[in-house]
């Protein structure tokens, strides 16, 4: 199935140069694969510094937050034919798994493994929603159970980062969701009867809330108490949580996504069926 890849990015044009574009362009070559980065009007001489304008998409407008920049991009994606967008964050360095590591050279190898494994699965399971990723240290203990190497992880894990999403539910994120994107779009996606998959044959390299430019320059706990007095009016069953992990408080939408462990060998069949 056709599918964009999905990059918003806010104020990390070197970073996104430095520790994503390299394997980018090499992925992007070797199957013909398609991607965007989205970024504000008052960054875009920025990137265009880093990396070629083909690939860039500009924003109408700065400052409107990452519900925008979803609408935005799934807009874009629906316009020009793709079924699926895979979106990712602007910080991903790479992916790793057990059989090659996480370096650059194995990094390629490792995504287009994980890419025919799963574009596919759209196709042939039409209540497949969603497929989300692990980062690179879970993948290291998720993907072994009793010794053997487990593919699929999670079944409604709620979504997290990086993600292949079926553009015609990726485009219910609204402008109004300024952050917590994902774990809206999985109460969206559970909600409306389809499904999420947490893939683990291979896990994400990345930094999680400790690098500099992006959303952490904004006050992400008020963020996410503005979300939840929007999304509780349609989905009232989500709470709010609090963590040490993630600025304070975060979404929990375990409702509308109970999520299930999944045993070795499991057949993708029995859960899902239409």
């Amino acid at each position: 199935m056709k599918t964009l890849i999905c990059i918003p990015s806010l104020s990390r044009p070197y970073e996104f140069k430095d520790q994503m574009l390299g394997w980018l362009d090499d992925v992007s070559d070797a199957r013909a694969i398609d991607y965007k980065v989205f970024v504000e009007p008052h960054e875009a001489h920025h990137y265009e510094m880093v990396m070629s304008k083909k690939n860039l998409v500009v924003l109408k407008e700065s400052g409107r937050r990452i519900g925008y920049a979803c609408k935005t991009y799934s807009e874009y994606a629906e316009a020009n034919g793709y079924e699926l967008i895979f979106r990712m964050d602007d910080d991903l360095k790479g992916w790793t798994s057990q059989e090659l590591g996480g370096t650059k050279t194995a990094t390629p190898w490792n995504f287009l493994k994980m890419w025919d494994e799963c574009i596919p699965l759209f196709q042939d399971y039409p209540k497949l929603g969603a497929i989300r990723y692990i980062g690179g240290r879970n993948h290291f203990y998720e993907h072994m159970k009793k010794g053997k190497k487990r593919t699929w992880i999670y079944h409604n894990q709620d979504l997290w980062g990086e993600r292949i999403v079926r553009t015609s539910l990726e485009k219910q994120i609204t402008e109004e969701m300024i952050t917590c994107d994902d774990a809206c779009l999985s109460a969206i996606i559970c909600g409306s009867g389809y499904h999420i998959l947490t893939y683990g044959a291979v896990g994400m390299n990345k930094t999680i809330n400790d690098n500099g430019g992006g959303f952490q320059t904004m006050d992400r706990a008020k963020m996410t108490k503005q979300v939840y007095d929007y999304i509780k009016k349609d989905y009232p069953k989500i709470k709010m949580r609090k963590n040490k992990f993630w600025f304070g408080v975060d979404l929990d939408v375990e409702y509308y996504c109970p999520k299930i462990s999944l045993p070795l060998g499991v057949s993708l069949e029995s859960i899902l069926k239409d």
